[in-house]
């Protein structure tokens, strides 16, 4: 696959002219550190020192080339030209700066992003949106993705997501659909029963240093779609302190362009793009920080389809079921399914489907 990320991929993604004016200024290695430091404490023991294994050289390595490579973005624009070593630099300056993934701490985003007044402005949006979207993991408590609740006592979340609890592919679920469909009515008769001892869970909170839980059993999936990768499941109780996200009833205007945000858990770089150096800062180097909830701001890119959607949201395998949710409109506009942290992430539309038997007969609320 041709690498589509040329001077002009990169200017679209690179913090706004005012923003990237002032990163540049004085010593901006040292500056960015810090904010690598702040937005992903490796060990929340170590007073944000990051471990050895992480190699402080390579870091700063790597910090110092970002910074040589937004200049040259910042001075020649379109025109740049790139090295791939200045183009996995690039991608590395863009998620610390443009394309954070931010720990939620405490129910809300404590940091207020150099490239996102919207996060200042919908202070009193975020805690809400947050207390909708929980982990969910298998009966021994290990995460398998996100989901977001959609009605009472209702989550959404992917078909995937489900093929992880089953112990099959993640594709499984279009490339043998009819095991997939009788997994999903044994698996939901066995988690319905009185002693529920191998029922997956949903997670609401999952932050980074915290012990605080709140909990609900997965008791039934309650429809998946055949077409796209969405899939309604029932808990057995609302999560304490758990909160409804509203819907999209309709597409936004002018769509391409809008700027969002996910909310999910992040766990493991698995397809191994994110620069190696820098992976144990920006996403976490053990379970203390991999896979605890994250707040990411990205924009609308385009549309893929008449089915789906893509974003630039810094996203990992594990915030799959991540709630895509416009600033502008303040409630969720897709089901995120896919992603390489800032790059290809796609999301299902989800008015799309708001009529659809899937959600519209399952208690799927809009609105």
């Amino acid at each position: 696959m041709p690498d589509e990320r040329d001077a002009r991929w990169f200017a679209e993604r690179m913090p706004s002219d005012d923003v990237l004016e002032d990163m540049l200024q004085g010593d901006t290695v040292d500056r960015l550190r810090g904010i690598a430091r702040d937005r992903a404490v490796v060990n929340i023991d170590d007073d944000l020192i990051a471990k050895a294994d992480a190699d402080e050289k390579k870091v700063k390595a790597a910090l110092k080339l970002a910074t040589k490579a937004a200049k040259k973005i910042a001075e020649s624009g379109d025109k740049a030209k790139l090295s791939d070593a200045e183009k996995d630099a690039l991608d590395l300056f863009i998620v610390l700066v443009s394309r954070p993934a931010i720990f939620v701490r405490k129910g809300t985003v404590a940091e207020r992003p150099e490239n996102w007044p919207e996060v200042e402005q919908n202070a009193d949006l975020l805690p809400g949106v947050i207390a909708g979207v929980g982990r969910i993991e298998n009966a021994e408590h290990s995460g398998r993705g996100t989901g977001f609740i959609v009605g009472p006592r209702r989550i959404l979340t992917n078909n995937h997501v489900l093929c992880s609890l089953f112990g099959l592919a993640l594709n499984a679920w279009q490339t043998s659909p009819d095991d997939f469909a009788k997994l999903c009515k044994s698996n939901s008769k066995e988690w319905s029963k009185k002693k529920k001892t191998d029922s997956p869970f949903f997670e609401l909170r999952g932050e980074l240093g915290s012990k605080e839980s709140s909990t609900a059993r997965v008791t039934r999936i309650l429809g998946h779609h055949l077409e796209v990768d969405m899939a309604v499941l029932e808990l057995d109780e609302e999560p304490a302190g758990s909160r409804q996200l509203s819907l999209t009833k309709d597409e936004p205007p002018a769509f391409k362009g809008r700027r969002i945000f996910a909310v999910g858990y992040p766990m493991v770089d698995s397809l191994k793009v994110t620069p190696a150096p820098v992976f144990k800062r920006v996403f976490g180097a053990d379970e203390k920080s991999l896979g605890t909830k994250r707040f990411s701001p990205g924009t609308i890119i385009e549309w893929g389809g008449a089915n789906q959607f893509s974003h630039d949201a810094s996203t990992l395998a594990g915030s799959s079921g991540s709630a895509i949710v416009d600033f502008e409109q303040r409630s969720v506009v897709g089901l995120h399914y896919w992603g390489i942290y800032n790059n290809a992430n796609r999301a299902v539309p989800l008015w799309k489907f708001r009529d659809d038997p899937v959600l519209a007969d399952n208690g799927v609320v809009f609105g």
